[in-house]
């Protein structure tokens, strides 16, 4: 039975929580893009676990930013890796040009 819980990076449904696992544990499967600007961390990866709160495609894919070492409380999340990557240069570009993340809205 294919789950509907859990995705592969190309959006295709993974059959189980144990096939999803074998995934989760390689760092290079996982990171989509990392990056270091004005001292925070901008970080992108593939979750592999359907983080949409309504109807419509499952949201796989998380930006985070990271002060030193503390979450600096910004999060956006994608349906597609190719949405995560525009998200996260998006960030990366407001972070250069001292632009707040906080303006973004709810999340997904």
């Amino acid at each position: 039975m294919i789950s509907d819980v859990y995705y592969d990076r190309d959006g295709n449904p993974i059959e189980s929580g144990v096939e999803w696992g074998k995934y989760h544990v390689d760092p290079e499967y996982k990171r989509v893009a990392s990056s270091y600007v004005a001292g925070k961390h901008i970080s992108t990866v593939w979750v592999g676990m359907n983080m949409a709160f309504r109807n419509g495609p499952p949201i796989i894919f998380e930006t985070m930013v990271f002060s030193e070492d503390a979450d600096d409380g910004f999060m956006q999340r994608y349906a597609t890796e190719e949405e995560a990557l525009l998200g996260h240069l998006e960030v990366l570009r407001r972070l250069k040009v001292g632009e707040s993340l906080m303006e973004e809205g709810p999340d997904v």
